[in-house]
């Protein structure tokens, strides 16, 4: 799953690296709901990913959790290394074992054969569709004609506004959950993410596609890959 809330606590708990907390008033971007100003420490979002961080606090999580695991007594590997995918890494394990597909649980469409959404992201739905335009590539050629220009009225068309508990969703085949959408995830790379967030419309969420940033951000976590360097 993506990093949670309760893992990044732990971490600050055990390390006191207080200049790696979640910057929260980011949210004040997206919503004015007092309740997004707890998301980060309130138990109801224990479950839900850490974001508004920054890729050296994500850096920092993987050495911790890297020498936490080193130095237990009893573990499955002798020597393993925590952290942050590459681009092949993360679209591998997304695909989750499938070939060209657009999401990672298969197939070109965003829903389910009861019309149900398969992420949580901010869908730009074909009620809205106005029109045609080849050079429109990156929203599949499509333009969209939203009332006042307000997109963002789609956040709940999968019953989910901003962020969701991380175990929510089908995984993929590889028992991955919310690989795309939710929080975007940060690579090795600096300043690249993949996935997409709650956010982002149906094109930004697939597999090959990827996003930038530059500060921490309500949209942005990460996730943790696991190498193992001594059996």
């Amino acid at each position: 799953v993506e990093t949670s809330n309760l893992m990044f606590n732990t971490f600050l708990a055990e390390t006191g690296k207080s200049e790696f907390k979640s910057d929260t008033k980011n949210w004040y971007q997206y919503t004015r709901y007092h309740h997004m100003q707890m998301y980060d420490w309130h138990p109801f979002y224990d479950k839900h990913p850490v974001v508004n961080i920054s890729y050296e606090a994500a850096l920092a999580y993987c050495a911790w959790l890297t020498n936490k695991y080193n130095t237990l007594e009893k573990r499955k590997y002798k020597k393993v290394e925590f952290r942050l995918p590459s681009r092949i890494e993360w679209e591998y394990a997304a695909a989750g074992g499938r070939v060209n597909n657009r999401y990672p649980w298969g197939g070109p469409y965003e829903r389910n054969s009861k019309g149900s959404y398969l992420a949580n992201f901010c869908p730009l739905e074909e009620q809205y569709i106005s029109g045609y335009s080849q050079e429109n590539f990156i929203q599949g050629g499509f333009q969209y004609n939203y009332p006042n220009g307000d997109y963002t009225i789609s956040r709940k068309a999968d019953r989910v506004e901003y962020l969701c508990a991380g175990n929510l969703y089908f995984p993929n085949d590889y028992g991955i959950y919310q690989v795309a959408g939710n929080a975007a995830e940060m690579l090795a790379q600096k300043s690249i993410s993949k996935g997409g967030s709650w956010n982002s419309n149906q094109y930004e969420i697939e597999i090959n596609a990827e996003g930038g940033y530059d500060r921490p951000s309500p949209k942005l976590g990460f996730r943790v890959f696991m190498k193992v360097v001594e059996q």
